[in-house]
């Protein structure tokens, strides 16, 4: 993908000249978008219409809803070309993670729109805009990390009376000290309880992805707080466990996961869980993107932010 430098001034004036626009619109004519843009975002914007900016974005597209919000204040004859619809599609995408104040809705669009940008897998080359896009990433991993539980040095001091003198903390234990205590005991224990589950071999499926489909489920069921750093990608990829080099279709991959009838398929999932939603059976995509391979790691990273999503969702 080429790289463009980022002028954060002027960003939908410098995304119509990235368009393939070949005569520029005038800049009173630019600020009109700007203005009707913004107000689309604070009028309009919700996740089920932002998961539906972003797929038009895949397709080199615009939906109806922010046409017709658009046509409302510029001249009825004036005739928008396809890639200048998309662009502004992507500029709204753009905006309203930047300029969100929000961290968490923040956090929430930028996975939403990492999620469904999978569908461009082996396709990457093709996304429109990609310096711009690359600022859009990571927001939800810093969500995390900022919102950290069960974080700091380890209570060996507080481990020590719980062994050795638990009557000791029945009157302490409801300060907030002492439960911070408790919440970073806890997280070693639940990452402890992850490694074992791994070593000791306790999912029996030997397909890979359908033992990552089984771990992710698990995971995300028993999690005690989505904000707990459990080091999960390190597990995995310290471990045995997805060590396969297999590639399958993702066709493929999700008539296993059917025939083992291993998750409830009626959940209702957001517009944005891609994989889930296709396990579903609902029809929200072509076939190219059914023939696109995955590894059980690139499979396992895809469907863990789905279900990531849809907890902090949910």
């Amino acid at each position: 993908m080429e790289q463009n430098e980022i002028n954060e001034e002027n960003v939908l004036n410098e995304l119509l000249m990235q368009s393939g626009l070949i005569i520029p619109y005038n800049k009173s004519f630019t600020l009109v978008m700007e203005e009707r843009c913004r107000n689309f975002i604070d009028e309009k914007l919700n996740f089920d219409v932002f998961a539906d900016l972003a797929m038009n974005y895949t397709k080199n597209s615009c939906p109806d809803l922010l046409k017709s919000h658009i046509w409302e204040l510029i001249d009825e004859n004036e005739k928008l070309s396809p890639c200048v619809w998309n662009t502004l599609v992507f500029y709204i995408i753009y905006i309203a993670i930047i300029d969100k104040e929000d961290e968490k809705e923040k956090a929430i669009y930028s996975c939403m729109l990492q999620n469904i940008l999978v569908q461009r897998k082996g396709h990457w080359e093709e996304l429109r805009f990609p310096s711009y896009l690359l600022k859009l990433y990571g927001f939800m991993d810093a969500y995390l990390k900022n919102n950290e539980v069960g974080s700091g040095d380890f209570p060996n001091d507080f481990l020590g009376k719980m062994f050795g003198d638990i009557n000791s903390l029945k009157t302490t234990l409801n300060t907030e000290e002492e439960q911070r205590k408790l919440k970073i005991i806890g997280k070693y224990a639940w990452k402890h309880h992850l490694e074992e589950m791994i070593r000791n071999g306790e999912i029996q499926y030997q397909d890979p992805y359908l033992k990552a489909m089984v771990f992710l489920q698990y995971l995300f069921e028993n999690r005690p707080s989505v904000f707990i750093h459990d080091g999960v990608f390190e597990l995995i990829r310290e471990s045995k466990f997805l060590q396969s080099q297999k590639k399958e279709t993702l066709d493929r991959i999700l008539e296993t996961i059917r025939d083992a009838e291993i998750i409830n398929e009626e959940t209702e999932r957001s517009k944005s869980s891609v994989i889930l939603r296709l396990i579903s059976e609902e029809h929200i995509t072509d076939d190219t993107f059914l023939q696109e391979k995955f590894t059980p790691k690139e499979f396992f990273v895809c469907v863990y932010y789905e279900l990531l999503l849809e907890s902090i969702l949910n």
